[in-house]
């Protein structure tokens, strides 16, 4: 056949819904062609009612060496599982706009690939994760060819410095499987202080489970130049990839062990310098010994963070212990973050000030705040003595917050320099506007608590518990699109988040 060995059946209405009733044909119906020849489902505009949108609404399922494509005018929406098991198969989604997967995808045959081309628009992961398990598969995003890893040591292998497009076949447990020597942060490099910004890695939904690293066991130190010597080294999953998008990680525990300490800590990576979209983390970190940024997601952004959410634990365990910025979800921000969230229980042990950490800029959400934050939120807790001021949402602030909140316990021996939402703001060009703080939990009087440009006004209102379990309480805020909230019963929660 001119089409390959089984040929190719071509289908190309305006609008195409694959549904197990009411629409234009079955998955049952499309597996077993597919089982036969290759399938491709593509929309025209031929003047009938529709967008020039597909749906697969039911579950798709072959085992032979055959493809099916899908090509949209519009959107493709899969909300039902697809999946190959026949060796030399291939999936194809090809949309002008964007590709959501709302369910699982497998591509199990061996030399398999699945093609994913959102030509004006994005491939977005909401409910689904992509699996690819068989021997050599082929995966191609915004035509870039991505390696697959399929394995802890291929995780711990990937190299430092080199160009490339990395994404997670399957979920990986740690403490499964062996890997030749320790854990170390993935690409990383000894005695580099800003690590690779080269790759991106796609998790494809998938999870990174029981990452345990500690400082101890690949010794990042410190670096000679000269005469001086730098702190240098990070204790993060990944160091500064330029892309990380879809990933979970899960029960990650990071140790800066004494005599080891490093630059940056955090549950994902050790800086951002250009996207961390759709990656929620949640861990440890126990600081035995400094670390200058930590967080828990990214210890330092110069980019974006979009739709991203981090629930961690964060213990200073060591006396005269010190992390210069510590935030729930980014110790120092000078870039962007939209749409995320934290969960952060920061411990900074030592209760008093003669025995205490050095900490400076500690807040729920971020330490110390240039940039921009919009549509974020921290719960949680910080407890301990510090020698800065800490804020609930914010520690020190220079940038600009829209649109978010704080729910965050303050210990007493915090809440004496503690601002409800801010603990310093120190820029003539702050903004904070339509924020709020929970005051029933944190039982603070001001909002921020000092600022060195003196008195300014700042839409920031405080709430009690019971005004932030209702949407009216956040006026211009948008429940629409962004936000939703179970009335009466919790806070706003980020719709993306609850997709």
């Amino acid at each position: 056949a001119s089409k390959g060995i089984h040929g190719q059946w071509l289908l190309d209405p305006m609008d195409f819904v694959i549904a197990a009733s009411g629409g234009d044909m079955s998955g049952s119906e499309l597996s077993a062609m597919l089982e036969k020849t290759n399938i491709e489902i593509k929309v025209t505009d031929d003047g009938s009612i529709g967008n020039g949108d597909i749906f697969v609404n039911d579950n798709i399922t072959w085992s032979a060496s055959t493809n099916l494509k899908f090509q949209s005018l519009r959107d493709i929406w899969v909300n039902s599982e697809i999946k190959t098991s026949g060796n030399n198969s291939e999936l194809c989604f090809n949309a002008q706009r964007d590709i959501i997967l709302n369910n699982n995808i497998y591509i199990n045959g061996n030399n398999s690939s699945l093609i994913i081309e959102p030509n004006m628009g994005e491939y977005k992961i909401y409910a689904g994760r992509v699996i690819m398990s068989g021997e050599s598969p082929y995966l191609s995003i915004y035509r870039n060819t991505y390696k697959v890893i399929q394995s802890a040591q291929e995780l711990m292998d990937i190299p430092f410095g080199i160009y490339s497009y990395y994404a997670l076949g399957k979920d990986i447990d740690f403490r499964q499987e062996n890997i030749d020597g320790n854990i170390h942060p993935i690409g990383y490099s000894n005695n580099i202080n800003s690590a690779d910004v080269f790759s991106e890695f796609d998790g494809l939904g998938n999870s990174i489970i029981n990452f345990n690293l500690q400082t101890k066991d690949y010794a990042p130190g410190f670096t000679q130049e000269g005469d001086t010597t730098y702190l240098s080294g990070c204790a993060s999953p990944f160091c500064n990839f330029r892309q990380i998008s879809n990933l979970t990680i899960k029960n990650a525990y990071i140790k800066v062990n004494k005599g080891f300490p490093v630059v940056f800590a955090s549950l994902l990576t050790a800086s951002n310098s250009g996207i961390i979209k759709n990656v929620h983390v949640d861990g440890i970190i126990d600081l035995e010994d400094a670390s200058i940024h930590t967080a828990g997601l990214s210890a330092i952004n110069y980019g974006e963070i979009i739709n991203s959410s981090s629930s961690s634990k964060i213990t200073l365990s060591a006396k005269n212990n010190y992390s210069t910025n510590l935030g729930g979800i980014v110790a120092t921000n000078l870039g962007k973050i939209k749409s995320s969230s934290c969960y952060a229980d920061i411990d900074l042990g030592w209760y008093n000030s003669s025995s205490s950490a050095h900490t400076n800029a500690i807040g729920g959400f971020v330490g110390e705040a240039g940039g921009e934050i919009y549509d974020s939120y921290a719960i949680g807790s910080i407890k301990g003595y510090t020698q800065g001021y800490p804020g609930a949402f914010v520690g020190e602030l220079s940038g600009k917050i829209y649109n978010s909140y704080s729910a965050m316990k303050i210990d007493s021996n915090t809440s004496n320099v503690c601002g409800g939402f801010a603990g310093l703001v120190y820029s003539s060009d702050t903004i904070i506007s339509n924020c709020y703080w929970d005051h029933s939990i944190c039982d603070l009087d001001k909002g921020i608590y000092i600022m060195v440009w003196g008195e300014k006004d700042f839409d920031i209102i405080s709430l009690s518990t019971e005004q932030m379990h209702k949407q009216s309480s956040f006026k211009g805020w948008d429940f629409n699109n962004i936000w939703i909230i179970d009335e009466g019963s919790s806070y706003p929660l980020l719709r993306v988040a609850n997709a």
